[in-house]
């Protein structure tokens, strides 16, 4: 059974993250702070997207994968009542190529929140990524992003369940996750058999992937620093308590200069 990668199957992802909240009051909290321009790398189908939305001058969302954009214009266009939707500009690009190509203008706040990052898994895709947020931040502006901390206690290759539940449309599906870690090369693998039986009893299956390469503490504060960002701040979690050992994921703050 041939893999698909996450961000093509937007109805899975919103499915495995739909009760996820941990980090939206923090990136209110910086919105209200930095209420001009903010730039949003990787706004998936726009869990934070109208967060952003209801605090910003302007809002650009970047979010490459197509079936993503897709629910989140959808999101959209819902909102348009609660929402000043007239601020948001959805572009399918990556930072990358939206930084080389964009108009005069930087923003006020970049954020590429929900380990966005980690999808750069090679040195060079690191450094084009940092390069890009830290030319899009205005100066005197904030760059902030959450990343995941080295995994702990990974056994390869044993299959968890993840969801087991009934769904509104009377289906009933089935998640499975196995992963590979190679430690030595900081990369971890995540395959996830996803078993729906649907009203009628038929069933059916699929498997999502997804990889991602993570970062060590001071690799990642030497990548921010390298990328020309100063000030840089890491923090154990979202209400900013220093980082230790029981950590599972870092946050960034990082300025622009003044």
């Amino acid at each position: 059974m041939h893999p698909i990668d996450l961000y093509d199957d937007a109805v899975f992802y919103d499915l495995l993250h739909e009760g996820y909240r941990d980090d939206i009051a923090f990136y209110r909290s910086l919105a209200l702070d930095f209420p001009g321009r903010t730039l949003e790398v990787g706004a998936g189908t726009g869990r934070l997207t109208l967060e952003f939305a209801r605090l910003a001058e302007q809002l650009v969302a970047l979010e490459p994968a197509e079936a993503m954009r897709r629910i989140l214009h959808q999101r959209i266009e819902a909102a348009e009542v609660d929402v000043p939707v007239d601020r948001i500009e959805v572009r399918g690009e990556t930072v990358e190529s939206y930084g080389a190509s964009r108009p005069e203008g930087t923003f006020d706040l970049v954020v590429a929140p929900f380990n966005a990052f980690l999808h750069a898994t090679t040195l060079d895709a690191q450094d084009a990524f940092l390069a890009s947020c830290r030319a899009m931040t205005a100066r005197g502006g904030l760059f902030a992003m959450d990343v995941m901390a080295p995994p702990r206690d990974i056994v390869n290759g044993v299959p968890r369940i993840e969801i087991q539940r009934s769904l509104g449309d009377g289906s009933h599906v089935k998640i499975t996750r196995t992963q590979q870690h190679e430690e030595a090369s900081q990369f971890l693998l995540n395959d996830f058999e996803v078993e729906t039986v649907d009203s009628t009893g038929s069933l059916s299956r699929r498997i999502v992937q997804l990889a991602v390469r993570y970062f060590h503490r001071y690799e990642l504060e030497r990548a921010l620093l390298q990328a020309g960002f100063s000030n840089v701040r890491m923090f154990g979690d979202f209400d900013r308590r220093p980082i230790d050992s029981s950590a599972e994921h870092w946050v960034v703050l990082a300025s622009a200069g003044d």
